[in-house]
């Protein structure tokens, strides 16, 4: 049985580029600069390892009461991948990567994983063209959050800030803490155990 399913039809919605836009504007309130020095360490005390080319989140800025991000995703070289993908994996994980400063989740000992996406609008300036760059900006408005979940809205767009795709609803749920236990955890509770190389 799939585990997911899904399909992929031209669609014509007030989401993009209008509430693409909408965000983007949004997120010139996000003016206090985050921390994210300890990003990565914080995921792997909680049993999340990312490779190199999956640490993509460089800078952020935050709104004032928390509900907005706004991040620069800075990658390696990717363009031996350019001519397989519109948007980069290690770009849209960073983006959801990028989700964990806008909560304490990791502090204690816990991370929010994404579960759930209601929609992924992949918008024209994506379509058509392959062009690689090594800097992106990711953008997060917060619909809902509690001690447990938090869903969100996120766009990604290219260094000119040009919106490419567009998130609709992205559930986090939060995780046990695992730390150095993950072998022992994975066996018991996981089908899977996830590396990002």
């Amino acid at each position: 049985d799939p585990v997911a399913e899904g399909f992929i039809a031209g669609h014509e919605s007030a989401m993009p580029p209008a509430a693409a836009d909408a965000i983007m504007d949004l997120a010139q309130s996000c003016t206090k600069e985050a921390d994210v020095s300890g990003l990565y360490d914080s995921f792997k005390a909680t049993g999340l390892r990312y490779g190199a080319r999956f640490r993509s989140v460089k800078q952020a800025w935050r709104n004032s009461d928390g509900t907005m991000i706004k991040c620069v995703l800075s990658l390696p070289d990717l363009s031996s991948l350019s001519a397989n993908y519109h948007m980069f994996p290690p770009v849209l994980d960073g983006a959801l990567q990028s989700a964990a400063l806008l909560s304490s989740s990791t502090e204690s000992g816990s991370a929010q994983l994404p579960f759930s996406i209601d929609r992924v609008f992949v918008l024209p300036a994506a379509v058509g063209t392959r062009t690689c760059c090594n800097e992106y900006l990711s953008y997060l408005q917060v619909r809902e959050r509690t001690r447990d979940t938090t869903v969100f809205d996120c766009v990604v767009a290219n260094n000119h800030g040009v919106a490419l795709v567009c998130l609709q609803g992205v559930y986090l749920r939060s995780s046990f803490a695992v730390g150095a236990s993950m072998s022992s955890y994975a066996t018991t509770y996981l089908m899977a155990r996830p590396i990002w190389t």
